[in-house]
């Protein structure tokens, strides 16, 4: 992700696409160990596992938010 900010963005305007994309690795990582932890409570309900649970709910959201900024971030990529 860093490189393609690097290769879409001049030197001058990286500040604050670099500081978003820290403090948004920052976020996740501390609201990754929750949901996990409340995803494992799940053991059992409707008929997946606890470890079932995590990869399916992870994995949509993963996906979902892939897709979204694969949309979003599709305007100098391709020209880079």
């Amino acid at each position: 992700m860093w490189y393609y900010l690097y290769l879409m963005l001049p030197r001058d305007a990286l500040t604050m696409p670099l500081s978003a994309l820290e403090a948004a690795v920052s976020v996740a990582n501390v609201m990754s160990a929750p949901l996990a932890a409340a995803l494992l409570m799940l053991d059992g309900a409707w008929g997946l596992r606890d470890w079932q649970w995590l990869f399916l709910i992870e994995g949509i959201l993963t996906l979902s938010i892939g897709l979204a900024a694969g949309m979003v971030g599709r305007t100098k990529l391709f020209v880079a």
